[in-house]
């Protein structure tokens, strides 16, 4: 805990001292240059700031050195596993720097950090300053390397493909433009402080001018954050979850509160005191109370600035809020589904358009009264908006907990599926019924109905809430807690097992010739041939269409002969067989015993059978059927499950030519996205 502080700290400090470096040119060059020239200065008052714009640098280039060092140290540390004392190794050290990336592009930015060092101890040897002009430029490039190289520190570089390039683009110009207005703060502070003692020459005239200068630089370097800080959230944040339930998503919650301070305190600076200062004449009171409410503002700026760079320390070593697992910290959310016992009908519909556009008339009435300075006209007009909004917003407000917005750990596979199936039959039957159709035993007994689990409304709700709705049961109805009997794992496992049950009865009406909904994914699986390597059904994705064949033995020879056939043209296709037996052959025949050439017999375990029998429901008043002796099903490239054949049901692929048309539709469809791997389908 503490090193991890300690760390937070170190991230923190090293932004502070790159920042301040970048300012101290960035204010040199845009502001300080152009305004002590229209000032008229004289040389001494030059002198003086270029004094303290030189020990600004170097103090900041001797923090940036020190704490550029201390993260190196609370890497490794991390790196290693170790504590920091043992940490402290050379041979740690060149370890990280050599054969990670962190390490060359530490290597790369303190070396740009000590060639700066050295140019700003060369202006102070010699004694004789290069032109401001000279000075700004070369300090506030290699600056520019060095706070700009911190982005390839941060979560944007590692992002892939184009969204690579998007997002270390907007990091860096997000850096960049907080050392032009954070940086250049401490700058302003002085040149304000001189301003105050109205006998002090042309300090006055300097501070007019740069302080009108430095609020043309704010305009730019604020709408640039603001810009590329919606980008970052847009990569980073994972939407209201990732914002509300998260560490990350908290701690940005708290960096926009500063930040929003800071505009604040701009906002004041620009509007009202700029002004002031602007329009006082040499020698006046109101010049010099304008300078010193300045000076306490900007003051007050660069306070909040180091603290908002601390919280930012933390957030670069933290897992964003779009990979991380969020805890909703609130009894309801927002839903765009709406709220399941909500009516959903075409009055419904237009009241809550209606509503929205009342609270839209009301909010623009509220700005015109605002404008108009008529208070309590405006106070009536917002109150009746947020009512408005309230009534257009209430369907889709549904109660949440927790785990609401919480994804399972278990990838969607034949695995979980069988491993969730006794856990129902254990736990669910006696109320749900041994199908989910919520006909069990005691249902006819208890004042509420079970829920039919095989009904599309369980995609409705996220799995986040279905997990938390088994561990803690649902308030007001019979469905108790079963927290204490099933470990998280199991409720995953569960959950996994509901989804392809219901699944399996969505897409009842599937068939040969018929698909079924297209968004029924087909479980993975792992499988492998003799004496190769383990393959899953994953792996064809976007390689091969898929028939998985689950045969039993002698019944299907015949069929698997005919398949052996066709394999090759089947092939050619872009079709891959893979044959599962649906159960352990006593004898351990391959295909080669029983007189296959080109179909080889795949090696699975006995819960690709269990998940995929599921699939065998058809719409019928006696229910499901029992499990057949051979099932086929045509899986397409996105993994997607499309096409079956049951041969006790009646014909249909056993003519080779109904397979190739079926064949046909797939490779004729355009390119889709991959089936989710995870998640409930909503």
């Amino acid at each position: 805990m503490l090193t991890s502080i300690f760390g937070d700290a170190v991230r923190g400090a090293h932004y502070i001292s790159i920042v301040s470096l970048f300012g101290c040119f960035a204010f040199l060059f845009l502001v300080a240059r152009p305004a002590f020239r229209d000032a008229g200065a004289a040389a001494g008052e030059r002198e003086r700031f270029d004094r303290f714009l030189s020990v600004l640098a170097e103090a900041s280039i001797a923090a940036a050195l020190v704490t550029g060092f201390l993260w190196l140290w609370v890497t490794t540390a991390g790196m290693a596993g170790t504590p920091l004392g043992a940490a402290f190794s050379p041979k740690l050290f060149a370890t990280v720097l050599g054969q990670t990336d962190f390490g060359r592009l530490w290597t790369i930015r303190f070396a740009a950090a000590l060639l700066l060092a050295v140019f700003i101890a060369l202006r102070r040897i010699t004694r004789k300053p290069s032109s401001w002009l000279v000075f700004a430029i070369v300090g506030g490039v290699l600056a520019g390397l060095v706070l700009g190289s911190m982005g390839f520190a941060g979560h944007g570089n590692d992002d892939t493909g184009s969204a690579h390039l998007k997002h270390l683009t907007a990091d860096i110009l997000h850096l960049l433009a907080a050392g032009g207005w954070l940086g250049a703060l401490a700058p302003l502070v002085f040149v304000l402080r001189r301003a105050r003692t109205r006998a002090a020459g042309n300090w006055l005239a300097i501070a007019q001018q740069a302080t009108v200068r430095f609020s043309t630089l704010g305009i730019a370097t604020v709408g640039t954050l603001v810009a590329t800080g919606l980008v970052n959230s847009w990569y980073l944040l994972g939407g209201l979850p990732g914002l509300f339930g998260t560490t990350y998503g908290l701690l940005l919650i708290l960096k926009v509160a500063l930040f929003l301070a800071m505009l604040s305190l701009a906002a004041v600076n620009r509007l009202r005191l700029t002004p002031r200062l602007a329009g006082a004449s040499e020698g006046e009171a109101d010049g010099s109370h304008a300078c010193h409410h300045l000076c306490c503002s900007a003051a007050c700026e660069t306070l909040v600035a180091a603290a908002l760079l601390l919280v930012l320390g933390a957030l670069v070593h933290l897992k964003p809020g779009m990979h991380d697992e969020p805890t909703w910290p609130f009894p309801y959310t927002f839903d765009p589904m709406g709220n399941m016992d909500f009516m959903w009908t075409r009055g419904a519909y237009i009241a809550c358009y209606g509503a929205a556009a009342v609270g839209v008339i009301a909010a623009a009435a509220a700005a015109a009264m605002l404008a108009l300075r008529r208070w309590r006209t405006a106070g009536v007009a917002v109150l009746a908006g947020f009512a408005a909004f309230y009534v257009a917003a209430r369907p889709f407000i549904v109660g949440a907990y927790p785990t609401t917005y919480k994804y399972s750990p278990v990838k969607y596979g034949s695995l979980p599926i069988a491993q969730g199936e006794p856990l129902f039959a254990q736990n669910c039957v006696t109320c749900h019924g041994p199908y989910g159709y919520g006909d069990g035993p005691l249902a006819a007994s208890l004042q509420i109905k079970p829920a039919n689990l095989t009904e599309e409304h369980l995609f409705h709700h996220g799995e986040g809430t279905l997990y938390w709705w088994i561990g803690h049961g649902i308030a007001g109805t019979p469905m108790p807690a079963f927290r204490s009997v099933l470990r998280p794992t199991q409720r995953w496992d569960l959950l996994a097992y509901l989804r392809a049950q219901a699944e399996a009865e969505q897409s009842n009406t599937m068939g040969p010739a018929a698909g079924g909904y297209h968004d029924v994914v087909a479980p993975n699986f792992a499988f492998q041939f003799r004496h190769g390597a383990q393959q899953t059904l994953a792996d064809e994705r976007d390689k091969h269409i898929v028939l998985l064949v689950l045969f039993s033995d002698p019944g299907s020879l015949s069929r698997l002969h005919a398949l052996d056939d066709a394999a090759p043209q089947l092939e050619k296709r872009g079709v891959r067989i893979i044959a599962v037996p649906m159960a352990k052959n006593p004898e351990g025949e391959s295909a080669k015993q029983i007189g296959l050439r080109h179909l080889r017999i795949a090696e699975a375990g006995p819960d690709v059978v269990a998940a995929y029998s599921l699939f065998r429901r058809k719409p019928s008043l006696e229910g499901v059927p029992p499990v057949p002796p051979h099932m086929e099903f045509l899986i397409d490239r996105s993994g997607y499950l499309r096409f079956r054949w049951i041969p006790a049901w009646g014909p249909g692929w056993d003519q080779m030519a109904a397979l190739s048309s079926q064949v046909h539709v797939l490779n004729a469809e355009p390119p889709r996205p991959p089936a989710p791997m995870g998640g409930m389908q909503m």
